[in-house]
């Protein structure tokens, strides 16, 4: 376990980042010298997701606030790689660069359901839509996580 909130970019790039995606931490209170930080990205122009059962400030000014069930967040993500597979917004070179098992990764994000995942999460389908668009069509993007992120599975994740 990481054990603390983390960032997949440095402090300095979430200035320049297009997108920048806030999942499960309450940046006003756990980090809010972070929260300025995407606070004076946002009003430079950076769209704002933020993936949290609970509402805060930082998604008072998101642009796409997906308040989903507790337990429902892997769930969340993998209808929208879904969108993100079906759109056809993969940086396929950056994933070949970078990655291993893409192909099998495929076959599990092809168990999605957008409509379903919808549901059980208790999320519009057209915020999820619209979220995994901003986000795969970024040139920068930026995603800042609390802790147990990596423990977050659960029964509701699964696709099926």
């Amino acid at each position: 376990m990481l054990q603390h909130p983390a960032t997949t970019n440095s402090i300095g790039e979430l200035a320049k980042s297009d997108v920048i995606l806030v999942d499960g931490v309450d940046l006003g209170i756990q980090l809010p010298t972070i929260g300025g930080w995407v606070t004076r990205a946002k009003l430079r122009g950076a769209k704002l997701i933020v993936i949290d059962s609970r509402r805060h400030r930082v998604a008072e000014l998101a642009d796409y606030f997906l308040q989903n069930r507790p337990g429902t967040r892997a769930l969340l993500y993998g209808a929208m790689a879904k969108v993100i597979v079906d759109r056809g917004l993969v940086d396929r070179q950056f994933i070949k660069s970078h990655c291993r098992d893409y192909e099998a990764f495929l076959d599990v994000v092809q168990a999605y359901d957008l409509l379903s995942a919808a549901a059980i999460c208790d999320v519009p389908a057209e915020a999820i839509e619209a979220a995994a668009l901003a986000y795969a069509q970024a040139n920068r993007a930026a995603i800042l996580y609390s802790t147990g992120v990596e423990a977050r599975a659960t029964t509701a994740s699964s696709p099926s």
